[in-house]
């Protein structure tokens, strides 16, 4: 029976950091400096937040379910401009199920 509990205990366990989501902020004084870092650290369901600045950066092959979004209602207080001429800044990979907002 004490086996029993202890499966069940660790089950709940799992299952509340399963569906815990964390914001990942970006910018000048937040947690990571370029979006690339917050990504390598994000998972599903996470959401990247990116506070004003200009950012030259290249996200390659984005998998997680994640949601992109400037920290400000003004879209011109987050400039995105690809580290690769000719390339997008984001490229989302099949099964992605990410957003980016304003």
């Amino acid at each position: 029976m004490k086996h029993i509990r202890l499966i069940i205990i660790a089950a709940l366990l799992l299952s509340v950091t399963m569906v815990c989501t964390i914001e990942l902020h970006v910018g000048e004084g937040q947690q990571y400096d370029t979006i690339n870092d917050a990504y390598d650290d994000s998972q599903d369901g996470d959401t990247i937040i990116i506070h004003p600045g200009i950012y030259i950066e290249h996200l390659n092959s984005i998998y997680n379910d994640i949601t992109i979004i400037g920290s400000t209602s003004n879209p011109s207080d987050v400039v995105l401009e690809s580290s690769y001429y000719g390339h997008p800044v984001f490229r989302f990979r099949t099964g992605s199920v990410s957003r980016v907002e304003n």
